[in-house]
């Protein structure tokens, strides 16, 4: 069961900060440059209701009634996300370029959610109910949390799992620079 729950959550991780086509062609052809903690965590922060989006749609056919993403708490946190998302996008339009590699190519948030939305919605059509009640218990935990503070947990645990061989979505500097 334990590993299972290590490999959902970092299936998770990968969901929120998934990127665009564009991007990992760029990350196979060369080491990606790093971008700041707050570059990813803006990046991060407009694709997540994107992320939310899919996760529900998926999901929803799999859980059961009283599961946390069908409930007012979850369309709420979602709603939350989405004005989140919109003003993260807006002060720091280039973040989620940034991010992913791809500069230029997003230049409003729907541009994110067109890349998102179907190539997340290929990959979670493989998982199965038991993937989707973990992820659901793990919103319904980190819910009360501010969308900046949820986004940031993932930014950390990119950085401690470092950019090496391309582990995680997005290479995080080290706070001197490289």
């Amino acid at each position: 069961m334990r590993g299972t729950s290590v490999r959902t959550v970092g299936a998770f991780c990968a969901l929120l900060a998934s990127y665009s086509a564009q991007a990992q062609t760029a990350a196979q052809s060369a080491a990606p440059p790093c971008v700041s903690a707050d570059v990813a965590k803006a990046g991060l922060l407009a694709a997540a209701p994107a992320v939310f989006h899919v996760v529900e749609q998926s999901c929803r056919p799999m859980l059961k009634d009283d599961a946390f993403l069908l409930s007012a708490r979850g369309k709420a946190m979602i709603e939350r996300y989405e004005d989140a998302g919109a003003k993260a996008f807006e002060q720091s339009p280039d973040a989620f370029a940034k991010a992913t590699q791809a500069p230029g190519t997003f230049t409003r948030q729907s541009d994110i959610e067109a890349i998102i939305e179907p190539m997340l919605g290929s990959k979670l059509g493989k998982v199965d109910a038991k993937t989707c009640t973990f992820i659901d218990r793990l919103l319904g935990l980190l819910e009360p949390l501010p969308p900046e503070n949820f986004v940031g947990i993932f930014t950390l645990i990119f950085e401690a799992m470092g950019s090496e061989k391309n582990k995680t979505p997005v290479a995080i500097c080290k706070p001197d620079g490289n």
